[in-house]
């Protein structure tokens, strides 16, 4: 069975928008950073600053992905599911 754990809103919508948008996060023991092309933020700004925002302001989003195994975080692998034997 799988289980999704519950997590903040804001992480929800994180995946949401890097489902949505050619951008994903690097996130390592030493920096966490957006990884999106200049050409696409001079047209999306707003978005990209919401992106940001949401990652590096909201306390939740922050720690979830310091926390996350990945070192590539997409709107794929954003949200992890746990298995849990049943």
């Amino acid at each position: 069975m799988i289980v999704q754990p519950a997590l903040a809103p804001e992480v929800y919508e994180l995946e949401k928008l890097l489902k949505q948008y050619p951008v994903s996060i690097l996130a390592t023991e030493k920096e966490i950073k957006l990884r999106e092309a200049m050409s696409w933020v001079d047209v999306n700004w707003k978005v990209s600053q919401q992106i940001s925002n949401l990652v590096f302001m909201s306390q939740p989003v922050f720690e979830y992905i310091c926390a996350h195994p990945a070192k590539i975080i997409t709107g794929k692998n954003l949200i992890m599911k746990e298995q849990v034997e049943g």
